[in-house]
């Protein structure tokens, strides 16, 4: 037979129980939002897309198109390489940095000689020389793009290769830096999707708080 101090004190553990639970779970949500912030934040700043559900590479986004006369180029962006030819056949690439500062870099013909010409968004020029002085790898990813656009052009939908190719490529032309440092990317991809791993694993916990946490996955350096 349960006597009243006995009852008593089993009510006393479950309420105590009860209490430590809720706790726990309080802590595992809060646990689990922060984790979940910090790897929005960190997409946000180095432009991990966060609907994937695998990581991509971290760079530029690329935009191919029928230059024509430029016109219905668009003039603003962020982290955006624009890339096409003119209706001479002449290749354009329009970048806007992560800050939307634009840069203009395009062939001309100057005398009957054909220029890579570099300018703002106000057609200020920063550089312009002459093809024949530029060195062989430029030359030949000048070259290049203006055969491969007219394939790469919508509909035609870019694979992750030709993507990174044409970066890598519109990198030599205009000597900016369109693809982050292998080593950057996977250094930010690790730590994002162990930030979502961290929220997970709390997510988890809070729905059984009285159960052991599952083992964190160690920290990415």
């Amino acid at each position: 037979m349960i006597t009243v101090a006995a009852l008593a004190v089993m009510l006393g553990i479950s309420r105590g129980l009860s209490g430590f639970a809720r706790e726990r779970q309080d802590r595992f949500r809060k646990l689990a939002r922060d984790y979940a912030a910090q790897a929005q934040a960190l997409a946000l700043s180095t432009r991990i897309p966060v609907s994937f559900s695998t990581p991509r590479l971290i760079g530029y986004d690329l935009q191919l198109m029928s230059w024509g006369d430029g016109s219905k180029v668009p003039t603003s962006g962020q982290s955006l390489v624009i890339a096409g030819t003119d209706s001479n056949g002449l290749l354009h690439i329009r970048t806007f940095n992560a800050a939307g500062v634009r840069t203009d870099t395009y062939e001309a013909m100057e005398g009957g000689t054909l220029h890579r010409v570099s300018a703002d968004a106000l057609g200020n020029i920063s550089s312009d020389s002459s093809e024949s002085s530029l060195s062989a790898p430029q030359a030949h990813a000048i070259a290049g793009l203006k055969q491969q656009l007219p394939g790469l052009l919508p509909p035609h939908v870019l694979t992750q290769g030709e993507d990174m190719q044409f970066l890598g490529e519109a990198t030599l032309i205009t000597g900016q830096t369109l693809i982050k440092d292998s080593s950057e990317t996977m250094r930010f991809e690790r730590r994002y999707w162990w930030l979502r791993d961290m929220s997970a694993i709390y997510e988890q916990a809070a729905g059984q708080p009285l159960l052991p946490v599952p083992p964190e996955p160690p920290e990415p350096k």
